[in-house]
């Protein structure tokens, strides 16, 4: 019903990124700008506004965003990052994310499953914790989500569903970093927008590593392996299986 309503005005939920709508990600988008409730008043199907040109492209204004404060403290990180507001990835733009240090946390959406093998889920979803020591946009955004670049919960999803790096992409370096293929990379960012829910916080740089490090050993999320008493020794094997056949000739 709600949705046939926001169709009828014109409100198409994949013109901001929206797979399979759930309430959390039409909240999140309005409380980042990029969709703004104007004055809380109904508007009428057949007010112009609503009139659709399907040759005409839907302009997507760019939000208005503002840096909140910095979190100080375990505490108060665990309140606002944890226990706060997360957004589809799937709903989530570059433009959305700040371009600043901080923390973020990473979960699957209800009833998506990762491969028994790996272990156990938490029941909150919470599988990944991590921190950008520079800039939240480059490290979350760019890297984690959209393997722009190095990207560790990239790699390891990647991994965990089954996919290789290309086989010698590695050869003759040091590094462990490996990347996956631009096809298998086009694969794995579905899965994300559809499966995984994000959010993050600004944190003080000298502050980062002691809070992350704090809660990834009490939350144990699955993806991660630094700092996590519980970490899981078959996702450790499957990334050293894609190192490996990276680094083959």
């Amino acid at each position: 019903k709600i949705r046939r309503i926001m169709r009828s005005i014109g409100f198409y939920g994949s013109n901001y990124g929206i797979v399979d709508c759930q309430v959390s990600d039409l909240e999140g988008l309005i409380r980042s700008g990029v969709i703004k409730v104007t004055d809380g008043k109904p508007v009428s199907a057949n007010a112009p506004s609503a009139t659709i040109r399907p040759a005409v492209a839907p302009k997507v204004r760019k939000p208005e965003t503002t840096v909140p404060k910095a979190v100080k403290g375990v505490a108060a990180a665990e309140k606002n990052l944890l226990q706060g507001d997360f957004i589809s990835v799937g709903a989530l733009s570059g433009d959305i994310v700040p371009d600043v240090p901080g923390l973020y946390c990473i979960k699957l959406r209800k009833g998506v499953r990762l491969p028994a093998k790996y272990g156990k889920v938490r029941e909150d979803g919470v599988i990944y914790i991590g921190q950008a020591s520079t800039s939240l946009n480059q490290r979350l955004w760019r890297q984690e989500l959209n393997h722009h670049g190095a990207a560790t919960f990239f790699r390891s999803i990647g991994a965990m569903l089954g996919y290789l790096p290309p086989k010698g992409s590695l050869a003759g370096k040091s590094t462990r970093n490996y990347k996956f293929s631009p096809e298998d990379t086009e694969a794995i960012r579905p899965w994300m927008r559809q499966s995984l829910l994000v959010n993050c916080i600004v944190v003080e740089p000298s502050a980062i590593d002691d809070i992350e490090e704090a809660l990834i050993r009490k939350y144990c999320p699955l993806v991660n392996i630094a700092k996590n008493p519980a970490a899981s020794a078959e996702l450790s094997a499957a990334r050293d299986k894609c190192v490996a056949y990276a680094k083959s000739e």
